[in-house]
């Protein structure tokens, strides 16, 4: 794969976003008003960090986004209020910091079907409410913003543009706004006739250090890897600069184990996991293995969405989006030595197209958003047996998209 047709946005554009984004404090507040911050131990950079006793969480749905209070230990949640309205938000992540939150979005004022259609929100977070402030916005650098991902150290952020097959790294000032993008042309194409004839970065993720990007193509069946200077928020190609995967599959989402020792990648059309060995020295990918991310007697057609480990590394969960009826989150538990993946079991998400879910941060709940059924359901993690349980506790949501937790600070 080459990387060509490299170009800078060059001008800010002011910004078409509706007022609806100065949401009116006081009514605001008034919703929160029960949700007042639980004590916890207060989180350091050192190896021991002691859990949250409460998070702020966030959803993602139809160009809003709400946030509710969790509660880590009951796993209960309050009534989720509107915090953000900006036009076709879909992935949300929350900077290292915990200050800032970065969102695919698009500017409703430009044609729908182009590249300049496509947005990055930034939004300063208040840790004592939860609430967000939009602070600005930059051009993604393409078509169909799905992903953004920010480096360790908040140097910068990288954002995956599906539609338009490009991939955009914006600097990140003290203040939390992103600089303009440099923007990266994907090439290539891959097996499938309908859904494989241009590139589609489908997701962004850093290694531990800041200095290597992956990004998951679906369209060329790569892992397309760069080299990342946190100075300049620069994307350079990696040597080698990709690791392929078998033809057809479809990359999609792709996870680190806490060590950085393997990797772990989800390919949508195939719904196939792979195991990488991964040498954090050189940012190099090895296969090792690849196994069905579906129940052994499922029949029918089924797309895979979202991949995670649980906080103790001991499981890993990847959800199937049943395309005629329920859907599923398979457990696999993960081999202390060589990462490899036996499958355990598989829950039904009880609705249809679990496109994302997330772990707390204890990894004692799990919740997943039914896309197509407008519910997000919760479910109680037994951290030994990586068993799914579901509870009573759920959030009708229309259509939602992601799922963000940001701990409380005592």
């Amino acid at each position: 794969m080459t990387h060509a047709h490299e170009s800078v946005a060059h001008s800010p554009r002011p910004s078409p976003w509706p007022a609806l984004m100065h949401l009116a404090a006081a009514s605001l507040l008034g919703s929160l008003g029960a949700l007042t911050a639980c004590s916890s131990s207060p989180q350091t950079g050192g190896t021991s960090v002691a859990p949250p006793a409460a998070c702020w969480v966030y959803f993602s749905s139809n160009s809003v986004i709400k946030v509710a209070r969790f509660d880590c230990t009951t796993g209960q949640i309050s009534t989720p209020v509107i915090t953000s309205a900006v036009p076709s938000t879909n992935w949300i992540t929350i900077a290292p910091s915990g200050r800032f939150m970065y969102a695919t979005a698009s500017f409703p004022d430009k044609d729908q079907n182009s590249d300049a259609a496509g947005a990055l929100a930034t939004f300063s977070i208040d840790r004592t409410t939860g609430l967000l402030t939009l602070i600005g916005e930059q051009p993604s650098g393409g078509l169909d913003p799905a992903h953004i991902a920010v480096d360790p150290a908040g140097h910068g952020a990288v954002a995956a543009n599906y539609g338009g097959g490009k991939v955009a790294s914006l600097p990140i000032g003290p203040d939390g706004k992103l600089g303009l993008p440099q923007v990266i042309q994907h090439t290539g194409t891959s097996k499938d006739p309908s859904r494989q004839t241009q590139p589609h970065p489908h997701c962004v993720v850093f290694d531990q250090t800041g200095k290597f990007v992956y990004v998951p193509d679906l369209g060329t069946d790569k892992i397309v890897i760069y080299n990342f200077d946190p100075a300049t928020a620069k994307l350079t190609p990696h040597d080698p600069p990709f690791q392929s995967v078998t033809p057809g599959m479809g990359p999609r989402h792709l996870t680190f184990d806490a060590a950085y020792k393997h990797a772990y990648l989800l390919a949508e059309m195939g719904s196939t996991l792979f195991v990488f060995d991964y040498n954090a020295a050189t940012g190099n990918l090895t296969e090792k293995q690849h196994l069905s991310s579906l129940a052994p007697e499922f029949k029918g057609t089924s797309t895979a969405a979202e991949v995670l480990l649980s906080p103790n590394g001991k499981f890993l969960y990847a959800s199937n989006r049943d395309q005629n009826g329920i859907g599923s989150i398979g457990t696999f538990a993960v081999d202390h030595d060589s990462g490899t993946l036996k499958p355990l079991t598989w829950t039904s998400t009880t609705g249809n197209i679990p496109r994302n879910f997330n772990l707390d941060p204890t990894g004692h709940w799990l919740l997943c958003g039914n896309q197509n059924s407008g519910k997000i359901v919760e479910f109680k993690v037994n951290p030994d047996t990586g068993a799914l349980t579901l509870t009573d506790v759920s959030i009708s949501l229309d259509s939602p998209f992601c799922i963000a937790f940001l701990p409380i600070e005592p």
